[in-house]
Parts: C-alpha cells; structure tokens; sequence
C-alpha cells in the first residue's frame, strides 16, 4: 500500500479490511506510519523504488511473486514515476493493481464475496432477463 496524504484517512478502514481478509500489509514509508499509529499491522517497509534504504522495493516484490494485490493513490511527480514503475511490473506479472480507494474497496468486496460465494459466471442477458 501507498496512500497519499488525501487518501490515508479513508485508506485506514481499507487497510483494516485487507487484513480481515488475511492480506498482509506492505507499505511505504509514511503508509505504515500512519496505519501503525492506528493499530494497523505493516509487516512490510517499502521504500523509493530503486532505493533499498528505507524498505524493500516495490517492483521486486511483485516480481518475486510476494505481492497479490497493489493499492497505490499516488500524488505529485516522484510518486507518479514510483507508480509507473510498479503498475508496470503488476501487468508483467498478473499482479492487481489498483489506484483509487474506491477500487480498492470494490477489490476487497469481490474477495469477501467469492470465498462466501464462490465463482459464478453468468452472461449479461441472463443478469438482464
């Protein structure tokens, strides 16, 4: 996880979600501050992409295959080339990315309800009918 300042409020309760769904947390720097500071275990420090002295980069996790889902807001002109970077290495690697809270929240919502329900795939006619 990667929130910008806007987004840490609202990302809290999406945080607190993930974890109630068994994800474990991996966040930047400032993310696992603010989410640690409201009880929210982090497991993981991220730092800069490219930089390994704050955390663990980004773009190797997903490349290692220790990422399942990514929630990146990203604001002002390092964190979108950060972005960049890591949406890029999702899509190389069938990694879900995500870039808005409200995507977020619709991803954590499809995981709640596939392990209740399960996969079912109906075509929009039968929706429809």
């Amino acid at each position: 996880m990667s929130l910008a300042d806007r987004d840490k409020v609202a990302g809290l309760e999406l945080a607190r979600e993930l974890t109630r769904l068994g994800f474990r947390l991996a966040a930047t720097v400032g993310t696992a501050g603010f989410l640690r500071s409201h009880e929210v275990k982090v497991d993981t420090l991220v730092g800069k992409v490219g930089l390994g002295d704050l955390g663990v980069d980004a773009v190797k996790m997903i490349s290692s295959g220790e990422v399942q889902l990514v929630v990146n807001t990203p604001s002002g002109s390092s964190a979108r080339s950060d972005g960049a970077e890591i949406r890029t290495a999702c899509v190389g690697h069938g990694v879900a990315c995500v870039t808005t809270l409200s995507a977020g929240f619709a991803a954590a919502k499809g995981i709640a309800d596939t392990r209740v329900q399960g996969w079912r795939v109906r075509s929009l006619q039968e929706l429809h009918s």
